[in-house]
């Protein structure tokens, strides 16, 4: 139940005016405790968007996460690639008599690889610093979802406070004119 279905502002003047209040009393009375609940009193709708907030960056981070299996996949492969052509090299150093007439080409060959593992190298620490840079992006989410929601109770607990010194300033003068009475 919602802050304005939980008061009902005519039930409460008709209830003021029951109890001696003549109408433009009771009329201010009920308007002034209804304003005090509603002030600051967070709706479903804003609830609603921050569980879809939250919900999106789930969604993002499951994707990520998909991403970042994808990458150490590529790493593994790019691996075995460099063992494969270890395994390669070894075989044409046994192989003597091959060998002194491909010792240009192997040279070569040796001085691609080492490019590309070099390459390799630099763009698994660019990866690194990516994905450092998305997780310091995560936090900085994070808490601010968590400060909307640290705000939206803070707000919620004022209006309950609210409502509350209110009703016990209505309540009271009611019991000592009762008592009164």
């Amino acid at each position: 139940m919602d802050a304005a279905a939980a008061f009902n502002p005519l039930a409460a003047a008709r209830r003021f005016r029951e109890v001696g209040f003549d109408e433009a009393q009771a009329e201010a009375i009920a308007s002034e405790m209804r304003e005090a609940v509603m002030e600051g009193v967070a709706t479903r709708e804003d609830i609603a968007g921050l569980k879809t907030d939250v919900s999106g960056l789930k969604t993002d981070v499951d994707g990520l996460k998909t991403e970042i299996a994808g990458l150490d996949a590529r790493v593994e492969a790019a691996t075995a690639d460099i063992s494969a052509l270890k395994a390669d090299v070894a075989e044409l150093k046994a192989d003597s008599a091959e060998l002194k007439a491909d010792v240009s080409t192997l040279k070569a060959d040796v001085s691609t690889l080492k490019a590309d593992v070099a390459e390799l190298k630099a763009d698994n620490a660019e990866i690194k610093m990516e994905i450092a840079s998305f997780k310091g992006e995560m936090a900085q989410l994070e808490a601010r979802v968590e400060a909307r929601i640290e705000r939206a109770v803070n707000r919620l607990m004022l209006a309950i406070f609210g409502a509350t010194t209110v009703i016990v300033a209505v309540v009271e003068p009611l019991q000592a004119a009762g008592a009164g009475a």
